[in-house]
């Protein structure tokens, strides 16, 4: 595939998963509106808007790096989003500023797994879907970022 290639299907298969994540939110939404006909809608929209995203990822999959580049790469990435997020917080306040500084905590631990995933032995992890936050080994009670109770943990073992 050359590059030109590459660049579309990269930015078709970031349009169809952010489109995917805002339909099923606005189906949350909708189903505790009431509108269940919009909510079914976008669930409809957001499953089809997946298989697009699957799609493409399975041909971007060739042009995917080893595990230990993909780490590299996407700590590099948390580095750049730390420093994005530090400049942010400088000029927001409120919900946008809690909201940011959750994206800053959670993604600086993140940072810290990604440091030391070879050192470590096996790890079952548990992630906060409030915040994002990753707990190694058990959830627990109340999430230190968020403090969402431990039934907001989805355990990926």
């Amino acid at each position: 595939m050359n590059e030109k290639a590459y660049q579309h299907l990269a930015t078709a298969f970031v349009l169809e998963t952010v489109a995917a994540a805002r339909n099923e939110i606005s189906a949350r939404k909708a189903g505790r509106e009431g509108s269940s006909q919009a909510a079914r809608l976008f669930r409809a929209l957001t499953s089809a808007q997946r298989v697009h995203s699957n799609k493409g990822l399975m041909l971007l999959r060739g042009k995917i790096s080893s595990t230990d580049k993909s780490i590299a790469d996407l700590m590099q990435t948390l580095e750049r989003s730390v420093a994005t997020y530090e400049s942010i917080l400088e000029e927001v306040e409120g919900a946008v500023r809690r909201f940011v500084d959750q994206l800053l905590r959670t993604t600086r631990i993140h940072l810290g797994l990604l440091r030391k995933y070879k050192e470590e032995e096996e790890k079952i992890y548990f992630v906060c879907q409030i915040c994002g936050f990753i707990a190694t080994e058990k959830a627990p009670e109340n999430c230190p970022v968020c403090q969402a109770v431990k039934k907001k943990f989805l355990k990926i073992a």
